[in-house]
């Protein structure tokens, strides 16, 4: 079950990072000039990566434990 989860959590993310790509590439680009949204269009993957890698440093930082959490992991 949770190999499935994560394959359908990868596809769906990858359909909907493709959706938004070519949003943008179409929104911007000009007749004549692709270069243009190609360009555009990359700025939303390097946003979402780095969205994500700064979801990861904060969910990973550590919480202090609290001085009773502490006394509790001694004794036991």
């Amino acid at each position: 079950m949770a190999g499935g989860l994560l394959n359908t959590s990868f596809q769906f993310g990858s359909a909907l990072g493709l959706a938004l790509v070519t949003a943008v590439n179409v929104a911007v680009t000009e007749p004549g000039r692709e270069l243009s949204g190609y360009r555009a269009a990359l700025v939303v993957p390097v946003a979402a990566a780095l969205i994500g890698a700064a979801a990861m440093a904060i969910g990973l930082r550590r919480r202090a434990p609290r001085e009773e959490e502490a006394r509790e992991a001694v004794m036991v």
